[in-house]
């Protein structure tokens, strides 16, 4: 008879996302894995099979998790003040404890190039962040905030970008002020 796995298999994998988070694809190895999962090495490897596919779940989490802090803080009924509150919450995030910056972000730089699933992936979520930016502005301009002959699309992509620069330049060691300031002219270019 077989013995019952002894893990609950999201914690695990909450695990294994914030070790390749926090290390990158390259770095992590499947040692630094298991002990952060806090499972054997067979049911790793029988649960979760290679480090390829332990990220790729990872990911998917991470995704996931993104679309739904997305969506939670720019939908369309929020407006300018959404995205201000996004890129506030992003400054926080930033600035504070141990500067991993966003595994989307790590994933484009690290393996964009070379891995087209992992780079579909993280199109995915950008494509979500871009979706949740142009309900947001949407709303804006219905509201008045935000002039009528705005490009939505190309503001919700500028947005986006200024999200994604934010965060490489927090991984480099960008102070709090220096986000903040990059957040304001991020802001600026809305009215």
């Amino acid at each position: 008879m077989a013995r019952p796995k002894e893990f609950d298999r999201q914690t695990a994998l909450g695990a294994a996302m914030e070790v390749f988070w926090a290390r990158g694809y390259e770095a992590t190895t499947m040692t630094a894995l298991r002990r952060a999962m806090g499972i054997g090495r067979q049911s790793l490897y029988d649960t979760f099979g290679d480090k390829k596919q332990i990220f790729a779940e990872a990911l998917d989490r991470y995704v996931r998790r993104n679309r739904e802090d997305v969506a939670a803080h720019l939908n369309a009924e929020v407006g300018l003040d959404g995205i201000r509150a996004f890129f506030e919450g992003r400054v926080r995030m930033l600035s504070s404890g141990a500067r991993h910056g966003c595994l989307m972000i790590n994933t484009a730089v690290e393996l964009g190039p070379h891995d087209a699933k992992a780079a579909a992936k993280v199109e995915s979520g950008l494509d979500d962040m871009r979706a949740g930016f142009a309900a947001a502005l949407q709303s804006a301009i219905d509201d008045g905030d935000v002039p009528a002959a705005t490009n939505v699309a190309d503001l919700a992509a500028f947005l986006t970008s200024q999200i994604a620069g934010m965060v490489v330049m927090a991984k480099n060691g960008a102070s709090e002020d220096d986000l903040r300031a990059i957040a304001h002219q991020a802001l600026r270019a809305l009215t």
